[in-house]
């Protein structure tokens, strides 16, 4: 039972280390299928639509270009589902990817798996403008599955027809030339370099990985401590075996060798098991992905679990199982010859307290001094380093507790005293448990509530009217006309409208938000009255604290737009605390400066202000009325429906962090269950004593679940104080390595779930050893 608790123990941890990587992985695998679909482009060229012919003959003779073929990627709307619309231009020079061949061979409209095969549809582009097409079959094998299976993929003049007018066309540039020589010559061109898509898709995952990754580092620890636990606990018992070996020659360096050959085994057998567990927790990792991150790479995350991952992570995993065995392996070399004559004692090394107060300080100093990403790790070797000082006090705060427990818990307390190794571990790893799940728990709660209270300035809008729900970033246009026609309508106070894209800045996506009128969205609305005129009248930009500590800008600092075709310069003029997905943030313009610069006048959502007396039904009449015109599914919601919508997205972050958690926490109640298991076996003859005096099995079952409770109730609240001082660091770090300004803040409840979550380890690890007990025959334990 002790060996397959081990291996279950480093298995989850390499699981959960496997899962957590495979947001990076798994971005980093959409990128580059994107990226193939270019061809093997060098440089994307964004230029004003008026530019485009002398632009490509410009760039077309810059030394070092081999070819320049125009390139169509825009997010389209198949009559109710959303996707995209990519084409490349057929010109036979250049390409030298399968994808992108594939891509411009293609004749009339093909499409992904996730969108009809075949028949008469209505798709929707950017401009607003409906248009009716017939889908020939399904797009080439080697595209089936880009962009989710979401996409359209055309010729050329086909796709051209579909997106409808642009203010800018995106050249695709092959070959090897000089930067400054196509900067020089493309006017005032975009120029990207293709791979940094790559890159862009990654640090947009990593906000999200950074604040996920803590419980795959703590799930290794916990299945370190159990896989360290057993290690002690076999030492122990082969005290006498390795004794004798001493005694008949057997040199320190075999012993050595056995005890760290056995725990890479465990470790070796674990990790395998880990990887099938990481690959398939990895799945349901990238399916709760909030939507707005895969909004701003610009395409679903297809999940990818590298076989490169995979080596790495079992390679870890046996690396944690022979550093666990590492100070069992010592002690195992301390034991003497004349040991095998002795009868059993305490390890004298549990009386060395000079050395653990070392380790106690040590702890703590790595606990309070580390700054920035380096307080996360250090934290985690502190909280270890002070369970491993602490043990004999750990220990003894276990059999204090047991002694509270009534007649019963005296039983526990005496059987407690018996294994201080055994309990020690056991209750380390439920205060592990319970701490990853206070900081976890924690730090998701402060990032909902922090969003939440950013997103509760949507109800400043009665009614938010778009083509998704709030959860959901739309990126396909609704009519710009239709901002005079609802401003018409009686009880209509005023219209706002916004629009959104993303944009590339070297490694960084940024959104880009055209807002037209007082937006209740929080990324302008957070803004001052003054700065949110400034913007809507054209005289300056307002971003997010985010994209002020990307590219380090204050408040006054002109900057160029990302993205912007012809150039754009703007001062910002406020710097708004709101939260968006991706490293780069948002900026905000007035929309009159983003049609210009961006080519697209139509609204991804619009947001109806009624006057204070206006009849709400009458006035939802008239806009269902309006928007009944459009071949689009047109959604209408009023402000607590859209808040609920959004709020759901910051929710899927929990159910990550609950479905994570279950593993550590599960893991936790397999470790006392082995150790209630061992006790219980050990305890045979004195159970059968007890019950040959006159005690009742009631009395026997209650001995059993003390322990389990004495060890459950001690992990849990020394584990509930590290989480809470863990979960302050954690906060501190985010902060000031990502700019989400999240609010930190106690939670009692949290800390009172934190026991409940320790009681119930107890329970749930008490049961069979309670049912094996219950099932004790006197006169066989005493005939053993």
């Amino acid at each position: 039972m002790r060996t397959a608790v081990s291996v279950l123990g480093i298995a989850s941890g390499v699981g959960l280390i496997v899962a957590m990587s495979s947001l990076l992985t798994s971005a980093t695998a959409t990128a580059n299928a994107t990226v193939a679909l270019l061809g093997g482009a060098r440089y994307e060229v964004t230029v004003a639509a008026a530019d485009l012919d002398r632009a490509r003959d410009a760039i077309a003779g810059v030394e070092g270009v081999e070819g320049v073929r125009r390139f169509v990627e825009v997010p389209v709307m198949v009559d109710g589902d959303q996707g995209w619309l990519v084409a490349l231009e057929d010109r036979g020079d250049g390409v030298t990817t399968r994808q992108a061949q594939a891509l411009a061979s293609t004749t009339g409209v093909r499409t992904g798996s996730a969108l009809p095969a075949s028949g008469r549809h209505v798709f929707t582009g950017p401009t607003g403008e409906p248009t009716v097409a017939q889908i020939a079959g399904r797009a080439d094998p080697e595209l089936q599955d880009r962009y989710g299976g979401r996409f359209a993929a055309a010729d050329l003049d086909t796709a051209l027809g579909l997106r409808g007018h642009a203010g800018t066309e995106t050249l695709l540039v092959y070959g090897q030339p000089d930067a400054a020589a196509l900067a020089a010559v493309a006017g005032d061109a975009d120029i990207r370099e293709a791979s940094n898509r790559v890159v862009q898709a990654r640090n947009t995952i990593n906000v999200l990985f950074t604040s996920l990754s803590i419980l795959g580092a703590m799930g290794l620890v916990v299945g370190g401590f159990l896989l360290f636990n057993t290690m002690n606990m076999t030492v122990l018992d082969r005290r006498h075996e390795i004794a004798s070996l001493r005694a008949l020659g057997g040199s320190r360096r075999t012993i050595l060798t056995g005890v760290l050959a056995e725990a890479a085994t465990l470790g070796a057998v674990g990790s395998a098991l880990g990887l099938v567990l990481g690959a398939a927790l990895a799945r349901s990792v990238i399916a709760t992905v909030p939507d707005a991150f895969a909004r701003a790479i610009g395409t679903p995350l297809q999940t990818s679990v590298p076989a490169d991952l995979l080596v790495v992570a079992w390679l870890l995993g046996v690396a944690t199982a022979m550093a666990s065995a590492i100070v069992p392996a010592r002690r195992a070399l301390r034991i003497e010859p004349l040991e095998a004559l002795r009868p059993d004692v305490g390890d004298p090394s549990e009386h060395r307290v000079t050395g653990r107060l070392w380790l106690i300080g040590l702890g703590v100093a790595l606990f309070v001094i580390p700054r920035g990403q380096l307080a996360v790790g250090a934290a985690i070797a502190g909280l270890l380093c002070i369970a491993a000082g602490a043990a004999p006090l750990i220990t003894a705060m276990t059999v204090a507790v047991a002694r509270r427990l009534g007649t019963s818990g005296e039983l526990a307390a005496t059987a407690l005293k018996r294994s201080p190794r055994r309990v020690w571990g056991t209750t380390a790893v439920v205060m592990v448990a319970v701490a990853v799940a206070v900081t976890t728990t924690g730090m998701a709660i402060n990032l909902r509530d922090t969003s939440n209270e950013n997103l509760s300035t949507t109800l400043h809008t009665d009614f938010w009217i778009g083509t998704t729900t709030g959860d959901t970033i739309a990126l396909v246009g609704l009519p710009p006309a239709w901002t005079s026609e609802f401003e018409a309508i009686p009880g209509v106070r005023s219209v706002a409208a916004s629009t959104w894209i993303p944009a590339e800045s070297g490694p960084h996506i940024v959104g880009i938000s055209g807002v037209y009128g007082d937006s209740a969205y929080p990324f302008s609305r957070l803004a001052s009255d003054d700065a949110r005129a400034q913007m809507a009248a054209g005289d300056g930009a307002i971003v997010l604290k985010q994209t002020a500590l990307t590219f380090d800008l204050e408040v006054g600092d002109v900057i160029d737009i990302p993205g912007a075709t012809p150039t754009l310069r703007l001062p910002i003029v406020a710097i708004s605390d709101a939260i968006a997905p991706g490293s780069g943030g948002m900026i905000n313009i007035s929309h009159d400066l983003f049609a210009t610069h961006y080519g697209i006048s139509s609204f991804a959502r619009y947001e109806i202000q009624l006057e204070p007396d206006a009849d709400p039904a009458a006035v939802r009449e008239q806009l269902d009325r309006i928007t009944a015109t459009a071949r689009l599914p047109i959604q209408t919601f009023t402000g607590e429906e859209f808040l609920g919508d959004l709020r759901r997205s910051a929710d899927q972050i929990l159910v990550l962090v609950a479905m994570m958690l279950l593993v550590i926490v599960t893991c936790a109640a397999i470790a006392l269950l082995n150790t209630l298991l061992a006790s219980t076996l050990e305890r045979t003859n004195e159970f059968a004593a007890l019950r040959a005096i006159g005690a009742t099995k009631r009395r026997i079952l209650t001995s059993v679940a003390a322990e389990a409770l004495a060890i459950g109730l001690t992990g849990a609240i020394l584990g509930a104080l590290a989480g809470s001082a863990y979960h302050a660091i954690l906060v501190r770090t985010f902060r000031t390595t990502t700019a989400f300004d999240v609010d930190y803040a106690f939670s009692p409840a949290a800390f009172a779930a934190a026991i409940i979550t320790g009681v119930a380890i107890a329970a749930a690890g008490a049961v069979l050893p309670c049912r094996r007990a219950n099932r004790l025959n006197i006169l066989d334990a005493l005939a053993r």
